[in-house]
Parts: C-alpha cells; structure tokens; sequence
C-alpha cells in the first residue's frame, strides 16, 4: 500500500468514526464536494458507489451514509437534482437489486436528470451470460452469486437480472435512444457474467 493510499484509507477511518467532530467532517466534506462539483464542466453522478466509488470525479449517490458517499438518497425517489443537469451517469452492479417496475422508476429518473447529449453507463449481471457459464460449468457457487446475489446482508439480493434485449427495451419505454452493449470494463465483477450497456439521451 503507497503513503497516498494509507493517508486516503486513514482518513476514510476517521470520517466514519461516529462522532461530533467526524459527521461534521463528512457533512463539510460533502458541500465542499457539491459545490466545486456543481459548478465545474462536467456533472457525473456514480449511482450506488458506496465505500469504494469508482472516481472522485462522480458524486458518489447512495442510499447508505458512508463517509465516501456524497449526497444520501433513495434512488426510487426524485435525486436531488435539477431536470436536464447532468452530463453522465455511472450505475455498475446496483439495479438487478431492484424488482422489474422499481427498475422502471429509476431509468425514468436517469432520463431526467440526463442532459440532452448526456450518457448513462450501466453494469449489470447478464442473463444470457450467467446461461452460458452454466451450461459450461454447471450450478456452482460464481452462478448462484450472479443470479441471487452475494446474500451477506438484506441489500444483497438479485430481484432482476435480465439480458439485453429486455433492458434494451425497459430503458427505451423510459426514453432513452441509441442504446448498445459495449464491451465491460468497469472493475468491479467478473466480465464473464456481466454486461454493459451504454445509452444516450
């Protein structure tokens, strides 16, 4: 572990430590965060990045109040955001935990929030994927993971795994246009059971 990297992981102690002095930190490193954010070029949101968000450049949304999450809220709820104000949004392993019709909700509100020539990026277990692992390996422990989730707490099920061409065509009932699937290279997960599609307003 470098210096830089044990000073970052100290401070993410320090952050979470329930105390005053530590929310208040949080509390103070989030506006800063919001208001440097807010008013720069581009406007990403990570979706659900949680402890280990995949860049510093993202406001980092998620439902659990971690030191590392920027702003707290419940994706099946309006995100504290304005209409058309932001350039890109990053979501990778976060909406198979959601049931068909909460996966509506939340595109539709990507789709809000997305500028005109803005770009949702989702990472999300691949039905079609996780079928041919099985059919090459048989029922062992890596597909059970991808097709009900980790199960290490009440968060870590898997209501919703689809393959492409059905969340092809949940995301164009929320409005979104010329969607792909791309090659997955978000670092979390195993390429083998994932995809990641790619869709613009």
């Amino acid at each position: 572990m470098t210096t830089i990297e044990k000073i970052k992981t100290l401070m993410i102690r320090l952050l979470g430590a329930q105390n005053a002095v530590s929310r208040n930190a949080v509390r103070l490193r989030r506006a800063y965060k919001m208001l440097i954010t807010m008013h720069k070029g581009k406007k990403m949101l990570e979706i659900c990045g949680g402890k280990k968000p995949l860049s510093n450049t993202f406001i980092n949304v998620d439902i659990l109040d971690y030191p590392t999450v920027d702003v707290v809220a419940d994706i099946l709820k309006p995100l504290p955001f304005e209409t058309h104000s932001i350039d890109r949004i990053v979501s990778v392993a976060t909406l198979e935990h959601f049931n068909v019709e909460d996966l509506k909700t939340i595109l539709k509100e990507f789709y809000r929030l997305l500028k005109h020539d803005g770009v949702l990026e989702i990472g999300v277990p691949s039905l079609t994927n996780i079928f041919h692992y099985y059919q090459e390996h048989g029922c062992d422990d890596l597909v059970l993971r991808y097709l009900h989730g980790g199960l290490k707490d009440e968060h870590d099920i898997h209501l919703c795994i689809l393959d492409f061409k059905r969340f092809k065509a949940l995301m164009e009932e929320a409005g979104f246009g010329n969607i792909e699937q791309v090659d997955y290279d978000f670092p979390r997960h195993d390429k083998a059971f994932m995809m990641k599609i790619r869709a613009y307003v």
